[in-house]
């Protein structure tokens, strides 16, 4: 139970973060540029980076948590309720845009379902925007003179403790909490739901921070994927080299943790690489100016002072090779990770279901229909990794003359409409619970071309090509 709420709260911080990250990046390219630590330093630029940092990005945040759960009217009480905070505090809001806006969010929906009952016919618009104005208001001066005084203070003890940890020799012990957590794809809930926030209000402080290096450092999961491209079989080998690619290059490290998931003995080198990492990181103080979204190297290096750049380019390559020589004495010579029974078996039980007599009234259509028209990869964030899945997908059907609408969402999000849903293994049990009637298909890895075969060839089966 505690769990699960754990889980909704660290998703509910990331999809607030993420949805503005386009603006958390600006930020951080204005600062490399023209920041006080960037390659042009530019006084007059500073007036922009002030008003991104202390206006801009809390009250988009606090807007889209507020919406969350209130909806636009929810989204709109929550960012002049968090003007109040802001403007009773001298340090950026943005702990407090993600903390309170859901709440206030909350509150709202809540109390719209209780007193909308009550509303004489023909007066709905009125009292909807002479209760959302007047209880904005109230909120707003409740911030300002009772909460954000003792939250200001708050905050600043916060970051002092923040700074105490970061100087101690404890911080290094985060990796045995983030690269498991990263392996069961909490990622994003660490990345954009924890470490970026406290990266954002720090960077802001400091001008860098090293909590954008803890969880984006590509290290641990590229030199476990080197050792198992030297020890696959032939066959496999190529589908490795792009993920290589796709996890260096491209930034999604999601890649990788099919790989971990197979073989979990490969947690202790990936861990081994995060732990190096940080002590690196951490020894020679280094940091970037913004989140890294996606955790590209090449982002990273963009993204970090002109002062860092070797410290970070040291940490990364001396944690993928601690990952890389831990993983190499742990695998074996021909290994596998990759079984086309798997999906073949799996297609064959989809069959079986579709011939049963009692099918559900939706799966009933479906195949009277024998046609698949839109066709959803989900991940839990709806970011990266399912993406990248669409995207393969839509390559693999190109030269079709099939009309298939191939989108990429967060598990929650998907509409039921859906005809066909991918997504990873171990997401197979959510989605079935939620969406009984749709055809699924839980694939080790979301990266892996090969998978997608057997689905391309019974979509153009049911379509009748």
């Amino acid at each position: 139970m505690i769990k699960d709420k754990m889980r909704i709260i660290g998703k509910v911080c990331s999809s607030i973060v993420y949805r503005n990250i386009s603006v958390v990046i600006a930020a951080g390219i204005l600062s490399i540029l023209f920041g006080k630590s960037g390659w042009w330093p530019h006084k007059e630029f500073n007036q922009f980076l002030d008003a991104l940092y202390y206006y801009v990005i809390p009250l988009l945040l606090a807007f889209t948590g507020g919406r969350i759960y209130g909806g636009q009217r929810g989204g709109i009480i929550s960012s002049v309720t968090l003007l109040g905070l802001i403007l009773s505090s001298d340090v950026p809001m943005i702990i407090g845009a993600i903390i309170f806006s859901p709440l206030i969010g909350w509150a709202f929906h809540k109390l719209e379902k209780t007193v909308k009952v009550y509303f004489p016919i023909g007066t709905e618009l009125l009292l909807n925007n002479v209760i959302d104005a007047v209880l904005s208001l109230s909120l707003m001066f409740s911030m300002y003179f009772i909460v954000g005084p003792i939250f200001n203070k708050t905050i600043a003890y916060f970051s002092e403790g923040m700074l105490v940890f970061i100087n101690s020799n404890w911080l290094p012990i985060l990796a045995f909490i983030i690269e498991p957590a990263k392996t069961l794809f909490l990622n994003n809930i660490i990345n954009h739901g924890i470490v970026g926030p406290l990266g954002i209000q720090q960077s802001k402080e400091l001008g860098k921070s090293i909590f954008f290096l803890l969880e984006s450092n590509p290290g641990p999961g590229l030199g476990m994927l080197l050792a198992c491209y030297f020890k696959v079989r032939e066959e496999e080998k190529p589908n490795l080299k792009a993920t290589l690619g796709i996890q260096l290059i491209g930034g999604i490290h999601e890649v990788y943790f099919p790989y971990v998931l197979r073989r979990p003995i490969l947690l202790l080198p990936v861990i081994a690489g995060g732990f190096i990492g940080i002590f690196i990181f951490q020894f020679l103080n280094a940091g970037l100016v913004s989140t890294a979204s996606p955790a590209s190297i090449l982002f990273i290096l963009f993204l970090a002072p002109k002062s860092d750049i070797l410290s970070i380019v040291l940490a990364i390559s001396c944690s993928t090779f601690v990952s890389w020589f831990l993983s190499s004495l742990l695998l074996k010579k021909e290994i596998t990770f990759y079984d086309k029974t798997e999906t073949e078996e799996m297609l064959t039980e989809i069959r079986h279901i579709q011939a049963l007599p009692n099918k559900e009234v939706k799966m009933k259509e479906r195949e009277e229909k024998k046609k698949v028209e839109k066709v959803i990869v989900a991940c839990d964030g709806g970011m990266a990794s399912s993406a990248m899945g669409s995207a393969i997908l839509k390559k693999k059907l190109r030269s079709s003359p099939l009309k298939i609408d191939i989108d990429y969402m967060a598990v929650d999000e998907i509409p039921s409409d859906a005809d066909i849903i991918i997504s990873h293994q171990r997401l197979s049990s959510t989605i079935k619970v939620q969406h009984p009637e749709v055809l699924y298909f839980g694939l080790y890895s979301l990266s892996n071309a090969q998978e997608y075969d057997k689905i391309v060839e019974y979509i153009e089966e049911v379509s009748g090509r």
